[in-house]
């Protein structure tokens, strides 16, 4: 069986990011296994977790699909209100704040210590 064009590009994307296929699945809650069925065409369950996985690349559904160019980093920041965390080990959190819980997060944020430049 062949390899569907959204696992070539989430291929791709692993391998674009340094991630591995484990960090997706942790991400996904899905076994190994799972995976490697998608890989090799036999299941196409992965349609179903598609918002998931374009969270966790920070990129948009339809660039999943291929119906879209990526877009950077910049152009995604630029929505109203919305956060993006991306942790040390390369997961992502991407969430859309009301204009009062920015002003708190921004209280917060100003409120913690820097943290050392060895991280």
């Amino acid at each position: 069986m062949e390899q569907s064009k959204e696992i070539q590009i989430i291929l791709k994307l692993l391998n674009e990011q340094g991630k591995k296929q484990k960090d997706l699945t942790d991400y996904l809650g899905i076994t190994q296994n799972a995976f490697t069925d998608w890989k090799s065409g036999r299941i196409k369950s992965y349609t179903k977790h598609l918002p998931k996985i374009a969270e966790f690349f920070g990129v948009s559904v339809d660039y999943l699909l291929g119906k879209e160019e990526k877009h950077s980093d910049s152009e995604v920041l630029s929505d109203k209100n919305v956060i993006r965390i991306i942790g040390r080990d390369g997961r992502r959190l991407e969430k859309r704040l009301t204009d009062e819980q920015m002003q708190a997060l921004q209280l917060l944020i100003d409120q913690l210590p820097d943290a050392p430049d060895d991280l």
